[in-house]
This record gives structure tokens, C-alpha cells and sequence, in this order.
């Protein structure tokens, strides 16, 4: 859904190809974390849900601005990343403490 994003993003004219790249750079980052991130490290892993969400957040703002339907196909995504950030907040809670057995 993120290259329907970005092509519906592209052909809504010169300021919608710039903001298309936001959308590469969601994919890259999609890419990416799991190298990123450590594989299933829980505190990088919650680092970078929150540097996902942070970054689908802006990528649909930027691309809303010039399709909405470039912005709705990145909604799903957005969903799925909430969702991670509350099961890493949980996997947070879980740690244990200093001094804990």
C-alpha cells in the first residue's frame, strides 16, 4: 500500500512528487529496522516504534497535504504501528530491575 501511497502521492503535482519521498523514506525505514533495531531487542525495538510512528505521522501529513487517498493507504500502517508500541511499552514494563533476581 505504501507504492500506491507514494504513485497517488506522485501524481498530484509538483509538490506531491516532493512529498512521494516521504514515502520512500517510510519504505526505507520499513526496511531497515529490523537491522535498526537488533532484531527482537526490546528497548531498541520500543525506540524504533516510536521513530516509526513518529515518522508515518509526518509522511501522511506531508502527503495529505497534497492526496488524500495517498494519505488513507498509509492509515492501515499507522494502525498496525500503534499496536507495536503499546505490545513494546508492555515488553518494557516487563524488564527486570536492578537488583531484582
Amino acid at each position: 500500500m505504501w507504492g500506491l501511497s507514494r504513485w497517488r502521492a506522485h501524481l498530484s503535482g509538483e509538490g506531491g512528487r516532493g512529498a512521494a519521498w516521504w514515502v520512500v523514506g517510510l519504505m526505507a525505514w520499513g526496511l531497515a529496522y529490523p537491522i535498526v533495531t537488533g532484531g527482537f531487542q526490546v528497548v531498541p525495538s520500543a525506540i524504533g516504534n516510536a521513530l516509526s510512528l513518529l515518522l508515518a505521522l509526518v509522511t501522511v501529513w506531508r502527503v495529505g497535504r497534497y492526496s488524500t487517498a495517498a494519505a488513507a493507504l498509509i492509515a492501515p500502517s499507522i494502525a498496525w504501528i500503534i499496536f507495536a508500541n503499546f505490545l513494546g511499552m508492555v515488553a518494557l514494563t516487563k524488564l527486570p530491575t536492578a537488583g531484582s533476581p
